[in-house]
């Protein structure tokens, strides 16, 4: 071979290994990033190149720490990144010794900065490795297959906003379950962590903030950025598995579903009919577990009227209503993995199922602090949400039931859980007064012809209880329609003494007398059934002595239709028993009343499709609108924007039943 072939031979191959290190260096600087242009940068800047090799030192001393932060903390690792950690640490040495062999070539090569690029884009990419083992432990960065990386191309701005909405879902998951927790060192723990999140999140933004204003030779601000990143997710990890171990019943359900939703994404995409399955079983576990969250939050919506305090009240509805519209978006995200083959969301995913399983758990503690609820409804809404409430599971709910022998439970139902407003003429203050008075009645008596004034007729107090009951709506409202028919038939037996109306007959008149004791008994029931269910002592205790009343006055009318029925005509007689028969509606609306006094005051849970349930379902009803009525005042003033006052009052605000006081005595 001669000379001159052989130089053409060694420029050949001189000119083909130099296209080679030319491409290879195009597929690296993608790969080395911002951290190439940015050390590279500092060389070439006069002032920072004087102090370059101090400032990576610097910058290796931080990630340094970082790593030992990670090798001490707490931090779950899954089975494929163990290797990571195991080999974090021999990464750490390799940016090491590039980095002080960078070191070594800036001392030497001041002047000749081209010699420092080969040596920068290995510093720059021994960096980017350790990061991304980092991210792999800390769960910033998945696999999909063994060995296959995938990370998310997205925007810093859009990095920006997952990493603040993840901090702050963890910080609130932290502090619903620090509430309940009874472990006061775990609860140390995370407020303590907590806080670092916090502090770590500003501090991040910030220096996200600034590095977007500084020059592409900051290499301090540039570690400084990522090193708050890591150390973020670090506080973050810690803190998600402090709370995955306190809401592990109502976490694993969910993430059962999310790692089926995994294994669909993983699996080989030859193996067809293995993935088929798995699909097949996760479509069904997630259509299982929504029907559970929504079966929980419905129960949790019923019972909550029988929470007594309003500030709680909004805040568990809150919670509630957020349950299946996080569970929905969960669910969603895992379909989207299924359906892309890309589980690249899964960070944000395992964030949300920690904050949703916080939620629930919260729900189920403060749902089981509450006095007035049903032990069915707590155990159906603590099972719901922990994803076993199964038809098998509803007998076992059953032995979580109480004996309540002091439970009363009607024969009859009580009625409709609507609550009616007036109507016809406006119902005002002053119909809840007694009857007006009638200006002079004239009456015989013993002693003769005597004037009285200031005590109403058995006729007038007849006529003015049937009018007042008509301004109120029977419809769909059991009382009401009790109520009203007892005050047709009262008046009715009025109009008898006076030879009117639809009663003729003695036998008749009996026989009505007898139907108003029997229309009373569904009241009574009802006056009964929320006694029993009351919270407030003194108004159950109220509403049985009303009860016994009620039961006094039915008796005394019992007997004094009876024997009017065996005896001859007597008006004194039939006189007596039309004020029994008042006296007894005036019982029954002082009951209705003490009813509503008790639905203010607050219920106990009755159990579910019971008599009781019918009546505490009518009284919240009248409530919601007794709340709807208060609203309305607010909002009308008496007076209009001229300063006005205005001529009509308002409504009167809704009851169960007409407001209305009888007097005691009858001449």
């Amino acid at each position: 071979m001669s000379s001159v072939m052989s130089t053409d031979g060694i420029y050949k191959q001189a000119t083909l290994f130099s296209d080679r290190i030319g491409d290879i260096r195009q597929i690296l600087l993608p790969i080395a990033g911002t951290w190439y242009h940015a050390v590279y940068a500092m060389f070439q800047n006069e002032q920072l190149k004087i102090n370059g090799a101090q400032q990576l030192s610097e910058v290796m001393q931080t990630y340094a720490d970082v790593v030992q932060q990670v090798m001490s903390s707490d931090v779950a690792v899954r089975g494929e990144h163990h290797e990571s950690i195991a080999t974090l640490h021999s990464k750490l040495k390799k940016a090491q010794t590039n980095t002080k062999r960078l070191a070594e070539l800036t001392s030497s090569a001041l002047d000749q900065p081209d010699k420092l690029e080969g040596p920068c884009i290995l510093w720059a990419l021994s960096i980017q490795v350790l990061l991304n083992s980092l991210d792999k432990i800390l769960g910033a960065e998945v696999l999909s297959r063994p060995g296959q990386s995938i990370r998310h191309q997205v925007t810093p701005q859009k990095r920006l906003a997952a990493m603040s909405e993840n901090s702050l879902r963890i910080q609130e998951a932290a502090r619903l379950t620090s509430s309940h927790c009874k472990n006061h060192i775990n609860v140390q723990k995370m407020t303590a962590l907590q806080e670092e999140v916090k502090a770590f999140t500003e501090a991040y933004l910030q220096a996200a903030d600034d590095l977007g204003t500084v020059p592409l030779s900051g290499v301090h601000q540039l570690a400084k950025s990522e090193v708050l990143q890591r150390q973020l997710l670090i506080k973050m990890k810690v803190l998600s598995g402090i709370i995955s171990k306190i809401n592990k019943e109502y976490t694993d359900s969910l993430q059962n579903v999310i790692c089926l939703a995994v294994s669909v994404a993983t699996i080989d995409s030859k193996d067809h009919e293995k993935m088929e399955e798995v699909r097949a079983n996760f479509e069904r576990d997630a259509e299982s577990l929504l029907g559970n969250v929504k079966t929980a939050t419905q129960s949790v919506q019923d019972c909550l009227s029988y929470v007594r305090d309003p500030r709680i009240r909004a805040n568990l509805r809150s919670i509630n209503e957020h349950l299946s519209f996080q569970m929905s978006d969960i669910l969603s995200r895992a379909r989207q993995m299924v359906e892309t083959q890309d589980i690249g969301d899964m960070p944000n995913v395992e964030i949300q199922t920690q904050y949703w399983s916080a939620k629930a758990h919260f729900l189920v503690a403060e749902i089981d602090r509450m006095e007035g609820i049903h032990l069915a409804t707590k155990q159906v809404v603590r099972l719901s949400l922990q994803g076993k409430h199964t038809s098998k599971t509803q007998d076992t709910i059953s032995e979580f039931l109480p004996n309540q022998k002091g439970v009363i439970h009607p024969d009859s139902a009580i009625g409709s859980g609507q609550a009616n407003h007036p109507t016809g003429p406006k119902a005002t203050e002053q119909d809840t007064q007694s009857p007006p008075l009638p200006k002079q009645e004239i009456k015989m008596g013993g002693r003769g012809i005597t004037t009285s004034r200031g005590a109403p007729s058995l006729t007038y107090t007849s006529l003015f209880l049937k009018r007042e009951t008509d301004k109120w709506d029977p419809q769909n409202n059991r009382i009401i329609q009790v109520t009203r028919d007892m005050a047709e038939k009262i008046y009715h037996m009025t109009q008898y003494l006076r030879k009117k109306g639809p009663i003729q007959s003695k036998e008749a008149f009996v026989t009505t007398a007898k139907d108003v004791v029997t229309s009373c008994k569904s009241v009574t029931q009802f006056v009964r059934v929320i006694a029993a269910y009351c919270l407030d002592e003194s108004c159950r205790e109220d509403l049985s002595l009303i009860v016994d009343q009620i039961l006094t006055v039915t008796n005394q009318l019992t007997i004094i239709s009876s024997v009017n029925a065996l005896t001859p005509g007597s008006k004194s007689s039939d006189e007596i028993l039309v004020k029994n028969a008042q006296n007894l509606l005036q019982i029954v609306l002082q009951g209705v009343r003490a009813a509503e006094t008790a639905c203010i005051k607050g219920l106990r849970q009755p159990e579910p499709n019971s008599d009781g349930a019918e009546a505490a379902a009518m009284c919240f009803q009248w409530k919601q609108n007794l709340i709807i009525h208060r609203a309305q005042q607010y909002s009308n003033p008496e007076t209009d924007d001229l300063g006005l006052r205005k001529t009509a009052l308002h409504p009167a605000a809704p009851s169960l039943a007409p407001p209305i006081k009888v007097q005691d005595t009858f001449k």
